[in-house]
């Protein structure tokens, strides 16, 4: 008697797989089977590579192609050579970089083309230009120069000096209104008056103006102390003159030794018809606009109407 088979009928498609029910490989293909997880595994990793390999290209076009210059050119724009216009020049953002002609018959020779490029460089550097607010309908960017001039010290102001106390300081550093400068000296006729009148003139348009007083012994040998001495003479007393103007280092006003102060005193006034003769005594005053240049130049005696509608003048302008 024949032993009755254990085995039940299988589902049509089913595959016979190893014991314990494994199917293998391929039977979740055809099965309901869950996949085994290397397969899973292997698809995860084949996906990340297709998946990063597609960013990286795609990052990798927009880095080289993000901003990209063409040139608007007639027919092919076979050569870069300068357009017509500076308003046919576009910067398209892309990814893609410009391909090149396929017809390169008519190509400049490799020289010719290096010589294209740097004039076509040159003309993308002017694509920018400042505006031609002075007028002068040059457009070379001078106007920015023009500018930056505006602000810088001019005449008198852009100059320098030692003061009393043997400080190097710019004249622009003392104040930007008007500016008298005079001469002074402790034991002349002129002193008490222009050291007073000093004093007065500051207490009332000090706001206005600025006095600078260079040491001179050049006259009647009426400065012979040092810098000390000066210094100390001169705030004892007259502490109202000392405490509002610039006492400078002592100079010589004329000769070939002449401070560079008063040899652009001296050539500011001819340029502006004002007497430029040499000073003639202690106490010569100049009158200096906000612009640097001389304005009006007073003798020894100390006029205190004169000078303070002067400066008020000055202040205005």
């Amino acid at each position: 008697m024949m032993a009755r088979s254990s085995s039940r009928p299988r589902p049509p498609g089913h595959v016979h797989g190893p014991r314990g029910g494994g199917g293998g490989a391929s039977s979740f293909l055809v099965g309901n089977n869950k996949p085994p997880y290397w397969f899973i595994l292997c698809a995860l990793l084949v996906w990340l590579v297709i998946h990063f390999s597609f960013s990286f290209r795609r990052s990798s076009n927009s880095l080289s192609g993000s901003v990209v210059v063409k040139d608007v050119f007639a027919e092919h724009q076979l050569t870069p050579s300068r357009a017509d216009s500076h308003s046919h020049r576009k910067i398209i953002r892309s990814g893609l970089k410009p391909s090149a002609p396929a017809d390169t018959e008519d190509e400049e020779p490799v020289e010719n083309q290096n010589l294209a490029n740097e004039h076509d460089d040159a003309n993308d550097d002017a694509d920018v230009v400042p505006e031609d607010n002075d007028g002068d309908g040059n457009g070379n960017g001078n106007d920015i120069e023009d500018f930056v001039a505006a602000f810088r010290p001019k005449g008198l102001y852009s100059l320098q000096s030692g003061d009393i106390e043997g400080k190097r300081i710019r004249i622009s550093s003392l104040g930007s209104g008007p500016t008298l400068v005079v001469n002074v000296a402790s034991h002349c006729g002129y002193t008490d008056p222009n050291y007073r009148g000093i004093g007065q003139l500051m207490k009332t348009h000090g706001h206005l103006v600025n006095v600078i007083g260079f040491p001179c012994d050049q006259f009647g040998h009426q400065e012979p102390g040092d810098h000390e001495e000066i210094r100390k003479f001169v705030s004892s007393s007259y502490p109202e003159a000392y405490g509002s103007m610039a006492l400078m280092e002592k100079v010589d006003v004329n000769g070939a030794n002449s401070h560079l102060v008063y040899t652009f005193l001296k050539e500011s006034a001819r340029r502006h018809g004002v007497p430029d003769a040499p000073l003639e005594w202690n106490f010569v005053k100049f009158l200096v606009g906000k612009d640097g240049e001389v304005i009006r130049r007073y003798p020894p005696a100390f006029d205190l109407q004169q000078i303070a509608r002067d400066v008020e003048e000055a202040a205005r302008t």
